[in-house]
């Protein structure tokens, strides 16, 4: 099972946040992972990566965390999980919010 513990929300293009995702059968966790959101509604999550400078000087992205090659139904099965614990985490905390205003004390 996979479980949001933080949710931080942030769009440009298609990013729409950062994730930090507990594995709950295994005990890891995997902080700062990337949600994004196509405008075709295609949804998808991305491992954290780091920044290094390439060789014409540009900025490219090294993978920190990855599937190992074939490991293509492993993948598709996080890819599921991951953006359902995102749409579980985010309905559950607009709840909270709906929830907290109605017991709001009236002036």
């Amino acid at each position: 099972m996979i479980r949001v513990i933080k949710f931080r929300a942030y769009e440009k293009n298609t990013l729409k946040g950062f994730v930090d995702f507990e594995l709950t059968r295994v005990g890891i966790i995997i902080r700062d992972c990337t949600w994004h959101q196509h405008p075709s509604g295609r949804e998808w999550v991305g491992f954290p990566a780091r920044s290094y400078t390439d060789k014409d000087g540009g900025t490219a992205w090294q993978p920190v965390v990855e599937f190992a090659a074939g490991a293509t139904e492993s993948r598709k099965q996080f890819q599921e999980q991951a953006v359902a614990a995102i749409h579980d985490f985010i309905d559950e905390q607009n709840a909270e919010v709906t929830y907290e205003r109605r017991q709001e004390p009236a002036s």
